[in-house]
């Protein structure tokens, strides 16, 4: 059985339980009941959601060396969920500098 992520990925995002729980208009308390008692889909959509990630990563880890993250350029954020993202930026970066 996959265990749910919630927690390492509300750390990954500098995110608590609590402003999860405000995020989502439920107390904290009934958020970590639910999450550690079978939570329903719609919770897990809705926690997928405000941690801007795919369903399937609240259960498993995503693969080694994928690339995920947020880069500031030129006072823009940039957000980067796959190699190409990054290499995309990269390519943007050097036209603007040519």
């Amino acid at each position: 059985m996959e265990t749910l992520r919630i927690k390492e990925l509300l750390k990954l995002r500098g995110m608590t339980l609590t402003e999860l729980s405000v995020r989502m208009n439920i107390h904290r308390v009934n958020l970590s009941s639910s999450i550690k008692n079978n939570p329903t889909l719609d919770r897990l959509i809705e926690i997928a959601d405000i941690l801007e990630v795919n369903i399937s990563e609240l259960f498993t880890k995503p693969e080694i060396n994928v690339v995920n993250g947020y880069l500031e350029y030129e006072e823009e954020i940039y957000k980067i969920t796959k190699l190409s993202d990054l290499e995309s930026l990269v390519e943007k970066i050097k036209n603007r500098n040519n």
